[in-house]
């Protein structure tokens, strides 16, 4: 499964068994003081899901796979999404 952005059909989402409303969302605790971070949070077996903590409940969500997710995290520690 390839990172998607969540798809929507009359206000429900098309991933089967996924409930973006009821996860517990967390981001990291470095971002605690401040809103404008990543959330993260485990959907359903084996799925994530990560958001815009500012937008929170109206954030698009990304579905990202364990492969995907390990990937994701492996690159956010080496800088790779910093900005300049």
């Amino acid at each position: 499964m390839q990172a998607t952005v969540e798809d929507e059909f009359d206000g429900e989402s098309r991933h089967s068994g996924l409930s973006p409303a009821s996860p517990q969302w967390q981001k990291a605790q470095a971002c605690q003081a401040t809103n404008g971070c990543v959330e993260l949070a485990p959907l359903s077996s084996g799925i994530a899901g990560a958001r815009d903590s500012v937008l929170g409940d109206a954030s698009p969500i990304l579905f990202l796979d364990q492969k995907t997710f390990r990937d994701f995290l492996s690159h956010t520690k080496q800088g790779v999404y910093d900005l300049p």
